[in-house]
């Protein structure tokens, strides 16, 4: 029987049901992602994920919600990132390739001790993600960030030389493995999947046991937390609803999802939901005509870049330079991390042109008013003389001319012609040699 301290928590988590669906509504709305409704997911962590079959339960939950969840895992107890990046069934997995996530969890009592944070939580966590990602480049890393003791408690090696802090508590210690995890996802560029935060929501509001005789693994309503927890991180959105709750009571099952959704889907940042989709900035360095392209764009992962300048030239450089027209123009980057793309856009206004002159010339050209028109002075230019106009990789074009009077010329470019560098040549009636000057269109 629930006592009154349940029953508030209960009541207030149904009352709140509405905003938290506003709220996530909301955020998806602005979140550029799309997840398919397979996913392969490979789990390499010990007792704690293999403890009433996590990924079988996460797969369950998922199937409640019209989800497919394909698994494998390799879950030996009391292992560590540092004895996956050497393990041969670990090592087979991972070179199957074509997992969607691959979920990493560190032996429970490692992130909190500081001899074996620094000389096994990071550097075994790091070795394990090279691994991960030589075979499987567009995978994304999830750390199962777990739970405190029941009681907290001073942390040692069997030997008892090294240990961690006496933590008074559940929390105390949850703060550090909380910590841990996510220094460690900033250096591995890996989401954290914070199934020990959701539990500390309901250990601190209710009288609900997670763990289990040993106050240290998870019970069945502790490991349902973790896979609820799970499925959020996974698919992006709330767990809240699936069929599948065990032997839970219904609105218990009901507050355990909610509880887990809030603490995913209320943080996308602090745990990198969105780390496949490249965020930052783009910045156009603009000298008269000529500009250089900067950009602070990132994500978890390498990006391809293309490039739509806005006057019907492109780019797959990073940080490519393009030499514009007088104008304004939109330009805009698509990067793309792994079919995952974001675009960012930027206004470029060009009110000078750049003019260069072939240094052996004996004319000079100067845009008209008019569109297209463009005029070319020079000592001897006659009526009789050839004038010829190429693109910049030397592809002859169409165009037209007319002399206004010695030594002066019209030039009438194509309508359509696009925004870019060109050679005009001229060669003049009486004369062997020909001559040509590039200038931007």
């Amino acid at each position: 029987m629930r006592n009154e301290k349940q029953e508030n928590w209960y009541d207030m988590l149904l009352r709140s049901k509405s905003l938290m669906v506003f709220l996530l509504m909301v955020w998806s709305a602005h979140a550029c992602f799309s997840q398919s409704d397979t996913l392969r997911v490979l789990f390499l962590g010990n007792s704690y994920t293999a403890v009433n079959d996590l990924p079988g339960m996460v797969e369950q939950v998922a199937a409640g919600k019209g989800k497919t969840l394909i698994h494998a895992s390799n879950t030996p107890g009391g292992y560590s990132f540092d004895q996956h990046a050497q393990n041969a069934t670990s090592l087979d997995l991972i070179h199957q390739g074509n997992w969607d996530y691959v979920v990493m969890q560190e032996q429970s009592q490692i992130p909190v001790i500081p001899f074996f944070y620094d000389n096994n939580f990071i550097p075994g966590g790091s070795a394990l993600a090279d691994s991960i990602r030589t075979y499987n480049p567009c995978a994304q890393l999830v750390l199962y960030l777990t739970w405190g003791r029941r009681y907290g408690g001073m942390q040692c090696d069997q030997s008892g030389t090294y240990c961690s802090e006496d933590f008074v508590d559940f929390g105390h210690m949850q703060d550090s493995l909380t910590a841990s995890y996510l220094r460690l996802s900033n250096i591995i560029e890996a989401k954290v999947a914070p199934c020990g935060e959701a539990w500390r929501h309901i250990l601190d509001e209710t009288e609900e046991v997670l763990h289990a005789g040993d106050n240290s693994h998870p019970n069945f309503s502790g490991s349902y937390v973790a896979a609820c927890t799970m499925y959020a991180t996974f698919w992006k959105e709330a767990s809240e609803g699936t069929t599948y709750i065990g032997a839970l009571d219904a609105t218990v099952a009901s507050s355990f999802q909610q509880a887990a959704d809030g603490e995913v889907l209320n943080q996308p940042d602090l745990y990198h939901l969105n780390a496949e989709i490249p965020t930052g900035s783009i910045n156009p360095m603009i000298n008269q005509n000529e500009v250089t392209f900067e950009h602070d764009v990132d994500a978890f992962g390498s990006i391809s870049y293309t490039w739509d300048f806005g006057d019907g030239n492109h780019s797959t450089d990073a940080e490519p330079v393009h030499v514009y027209g007088l104008g304004q123009y939109t330009a805009i980057l698509t990067a793309s991390q792994c079919g995952n793309d974001a675009s960012f856009e930027t206004e470029v206004l060009i009110t000078s042109v750049l003019v260069e002159d072939h240094v052996s010339s004996p004319f000079v050209i100067q845009k008209m008013n008019q569109d297209g028109l463009y005029r070319m002075t020079g000592q001897g230019i006659s009526s009789d003389d050839g004038w010829y106009l190429f693109s910049s990789s030397g592809k002859m074009l169409p165009t037209k001319w007319s002399c206004v009077s010695s030594g002066e010329a019209i030039l009438s470019l194509p309508s359509d012609l696009p925004h870019g560098i060109y050679m005009i040549e001229w060669k003049p009636k009486n004369d062997h040699e020909s001559h040509v000057l590039k200038f931007y269109h």
